[in-house]
């Protein structure tokens, strides 16, 4: 495979790039522990190209996708001095059989005590790469920097709540439902979030395809307590899906203290269903001031107080 790989890259980056980009350079390619090294023979203008132009970089990126064998998985680029680096994973040729005993098996326990048997197999990213994708088709995105390990453990809790996940229907193109049991799926999503909140996040920003108002505001509570991943999760909301006057100023509310993801809420613009702009208003930053400045346990500081006056000042 690396003979087949190399010719196939010294063919694509010196002839058919090279010629439909008009870079000067040609590149030595070697391949070594999953990198493919590009070294060009003077300064390369697709090397300041890959750098400031992440559309080209991106459409170079989908055409060697398409290219390479199935078994080649987390394709990105980096650079190392003026050398181009096209890192990637392979997937190793593991028995099938394995994941078969461990897929019909859909308990985290099962899965430790195989672990601790085969602890050179569960120690390679690839196998949790494979596991998750045969196992969970539908939840499954090819994209780089997920930790496939933890992704699995928590479809493996998520899918075993089968009552809840039935309701819930996180799955590719599906809708959030709620009903009459609506307290408990909140209840479930919260669980959820605590326990794994990297699949939580995962799942939402991949699959969901559309939320309710009453479901974007719950889930902006409901992660209100776990910074380390919620900006994410907020600006892919607010991004994706129609929102509400009671969504921004309640997101605003929860998240008052926390300006780089107040800013999230402020520099929204929308509109609603009747064409009306959708946006944080003067009002609605002093009259939540005006509250915390009287709340004995408010969590603005001085400076804080100073920046939301300044918002004030600057708006019409």
């Amino acid at each position: 495979m690396e003979l087949n790989l190399h010719k196939d890259f010294n063919n694509y980056f010196n002839i058919t790039l090279r010629n439909h980009l008009k870079y000067p350079e040609q590149f030595n390619i070697s391949i070594k522990d999953n990198r493919i090294i590009l070294v060009p023979n003077g300064q390369s203008k697709l090397l300041e190209l890959l750098k400031t132009n992440p559309a080209t970089k991106k459409q170079i990126l989908n055409q060697i996708l398409q290219g390479l064998p199935k078994s080649i998985t987390n394709v990105y680029f980096s650079t190392h001095g003026y050398d181009i680096v096209i890192n990637f994973e392979q997937i190793p040729h593991l028995d099938t059989g394995i994941y078969a005993n461990i897929i019909s098996n859909v308990d985290e326990t099962d899965v430790n005590n195989f672990c601790i048997s085969f602890k050179d197999v569960c120690a390679q990213p690839a196998f949790w790469f494979e596991m998750t994708r045969q196992r969970f088709p539908e939840y499954y995105i090819d994209i780089k920097g997920i930790n496939w390990e933890i992704i699995y453990k928590g479809l493996l809790w998520y899918t075993k709540e089968r009552e809840f996940a039935k309701k819930m229907k996180l799955r590719h193109g599906s809708i959030l439902e709620l009903d009459e049991d609506y307290s408990r799926i909140v209840d479930f999503l919260r669980i959820f979030v605590q326990k794994h909140p990297e699949t939580f996040k995962y799942i939402i920003i991949n699959r969901i395809k559309k939320l309710y108002d009453k479901q974007a505001l719950k889930i902006l509570d409901i992660i209100s307590t776990y910074p380390s991943f919620n900006y994410e999760v907020i600006n892919h909301i607010l991004n994706t899906y129609n929102i509400t006057r009671e969504i921004l100023i309640r997101g605003l509310d929860i998240y008052i203290n926390n300006i780089p993801i107040a800013k999230l809420f402020l520099e929204y613009r929308g509109t609603d269903s009747t064409g009306n702009i959708v946006k944080i208003t003067r009002n609605d930053i002093t009259n939540l001031l005006n509250f915390e400045a009287n709340n004995t346990s408010t969590k603005l500081k001085p400076e804080d107080f100073d920046f939301y006056t300044q918002i004030i000042q600057q708006m019409e």
